[in-house]
C-alpha cells in the first residue's frame, strides 16, 4: 500500500530564487561548502565525504593516512609473497588520533620486486569509507643488520615444496631439543659472529628468511628463488644420528650466512670458500671462518664443537666495510692464551731438540776418540801422556754427558707442559 503525501503544495520557486537560496546558506556555512571540494591531487579518498579516508603516503613497510579522530582503521597489505617469501602481515589495525591522522608501520621482509597495494577502511561507528594506493617494491640483498628470521618446526606430515626427503617421526625430538637451542641463543650468537655489526630478531611471522627444521635425515642447504626470496632446510641429522645442537647453530649460521656469501674468483660455484684462510684475529675452530665446506668441527671432551664465527672476508662479502677486532669471550680469550703457550713451548722444544742432537753428536766423537786410543793400547798400558790425553777426553766426555742429560730433562718437562696445554685446548669448546 502506497502512502499520500498529506503536505500543502505551492508555487514552484524561480531558478534565480534556488540560486539566492544557494548563495545565502553558503555564505553561513563556508566550512561545509568547502567540504565538498573536490579532493588534492596524489591522494584517495572515499566515497562519503563525513567519513573521508586520505592516504597521505604508502611505502612498502609504512602508510600515513588521514580519517575521521577516533576512526577504527583496518589495513590490508597486498604483495607477491615470492617462491619462499613468508611476506608481510596480511592486515593490520589502528585508530586515528584526535587529528584524525594514523600511521602505520609493519613488518616489510624480503620479498620480489615490484609493487604493492594498500587498502585501508576506516570505520566511525556508524558506517565505513575505503581507501586504496600502490607503493614500489625496490630488489635488493638482504640485510645482515636488520634480518628477520623464522624457526618452522617441519611435522613429519607436513609437505613442503620441493622437499622429497622421507622425514622421520623419531627424530621430533631431536627437532624440537633444536628449536629451542636456537631459539634461545640465535639472535646473541649471530651478534658475536658478526663482531656486533649484524642483529637478527627471532619472530613468528615475516621473516626475510624461513630456517625450516625437518625431522629427517639430508644435508642442510640454503635454497634461493630467482624472485629473490630464500629458505633454509636444515636437517637435524646428517647420518645415522642426530646432530648436536652446537653443530646446529653452526649450520644455522653458515646457511643464513649463503645470502651474502660466497662469490667471485675466491668461491667455487657452491659458493664457498675455495681455500681454508686462516684469519689471524679468530682462535680455534674458528680461524678458518664459517664459509668454508666443510664447516670445521672437533671434538673435544666428547661433544662437536663448530665454527660459529664469521672470518674478516666473510664480512666484507656482507657489505661491511670496517671490520672490527672479534667480540672477547673466555673461551676465545683462553684458546688464544693457549696457542701463544704452546707456540713458545714448541719454539724451545725445537731448540732443544738441536741442542741435545748437536751433544749426542759431540759424545760420540768423544767416544770414538776415546776407543781409538784403547784399540792401541789394547792392553791398557798407555805412555803417561796418552794417558793424561785420554783422561781429559773422558773427562770432557763426562761433563758434555751431564750437560746432554740436563738438556734431556727440560725437554722431557717442556714436553709434558706443551702435551698438557694442548689437551686443556683441545677440551675447550671453541
Amino acid at each position: 500500500m502506497t502512502r499520500r503525501s498529506t503536505r500543502t503544495l505551492g508555487p514552484r520557486p524561480t531558478l534565480r530564487l534556488l540560486k539566492i537560496i544557494s548563495a545565502t546558506f553558503c555564505g553561513l556555512a563556508l566550512a561545509t561548502c568547502v567540504m565538498q571540494a573536490v579532493p588534492p591531487r596524489g591522494t584517495v579518498e572515499g566515497t562519503r565525504s563525513d567519513l573521508a579516508v586520505h592516504v597521505t603516503s604508502s611505502s612498502y613497510g609504512a602508510v600515513t593516512v588521514t580519517a575521521a579522530p577516533g576512526a577504527a582503521c583496518t589495513l590490508e597489505v597486498s604483495v607477491d609473497r615470492g617462491t619462499f617469501g613468508d611476506g608481510p602481515p596480511s592486515s593490520v589495525a589502528g585508530t586515528a588520533d584526535a587529528s584524525g591522522i594514523l600511521a602505520l608501520r609493519y613488518s616489510a621482509p624480503q620479498v620480489p620486486a615490484g609493487r604493492g597495494r594498500h587498502l585501508i577502511t576506516c570505520d566511525d561507528g556508524t558506517r565505513a569509507v575505503s581507501a586504496s594506493a600502490e607503493f614500489d617494491i625496490a630488489s635488493g640483498l638482504l640485510d645482515p643488520r636488520r634480518l628477520h628470521v623464522r624457526v618452522d618446526r617441519v611435522a613429519p606430515t607436513t609437505a613442503l615444496a620441493g622437499v622429497t626427503t622421507r622425514l622421520d617421526p623419531s627424530l621430533v625430538p631431536a627437532r624440537n631439543e633444536i628449536a629451542a637451542y636456537l631459539a634461545a641463543v640465535l639472535e646473541d650468537e649471530w651478534r658475536i659472529a658478526t663482531r656486533g655489526l649484524g642483529a637478527l630478531t627471532l619472530v613468528t611471522s615475516s621473516a626475510d628468511v624461513v630456517v625450516y627444521l625437518l625431522p629427517g635425515r639430508g644435508t642442510s642447504l640454503n635454497q634461493r628463488s630467482s624472485d629473490g626470496t630464500e629458505r633454509v632446510l636444515l636437517y637435524v641429522a646428517d647420518g645415522p644420528s642426530p646432530i648436536s645442537t652446537s653443530k646446529s647453530l653452526s649450520i644455522a649460521l653458515h646457511e643464513i650466512g649463503h645470502s651474502w656469501c660466497c662469490l667471485g674468483p675466491d668461491a667455487g660455484p657452491d659458493e664457498h670458500w675455495l681455500e681454508r684462510t686462516v684469519d689471524l684475529r679468530l682462535a680455534g675452530v674458528n680461524r678458518f671462518g664459517l664459509m668454508v665446506h666443510p664447516v670445521p668441527c672437533r671434538i673435544a671432551a666428547g661433544r662437536d664443537v663448530c665454527a660459529t664465527r664469521f672470518s674478516d672476508r666473510e664480512l666484507a662479502a656482507m657489505g661491511f666495510t670496517s671490520v672490527p677486532a672479534p667480540l672477547a669471550d673466555d673461551c676465545s680469550t683462553t684458546v688464544a692464551a693457549l696457542d701463544a703457550q704452546i707456540a713458545s713451548l714448541d719454539g724451545a722444544l725445537a731448540e732443544s731438540r738441536r741442542a741435545i742432537d748437536a751433544a749426542h753428536r759431540t759424545l760420540a766423537r768423544l767416544v770414538d776418540q776415546l776407543k781409538a786410543t784403547e784399540s792401541r793400547y789394547p792392553d791398557g798400558a798407555m805412555p803417561p801422556d796418552i794417558r793424561a790425553a785420554y783422561r781429559r777426553v773422558a773427562e770432557t766426555y763426562g761433563a758434555r754427558y751431564r750437560d746432554t742429560n740436563t738438556l734431556i730433562v727440560e725437554y722431557n718437562a717442556n714436553l709434558q707442559s706443551r702435551n698438557a696445554a694442548a689437551a686443556t685446548r683441545a677440551d675447550l669448546p671453541c
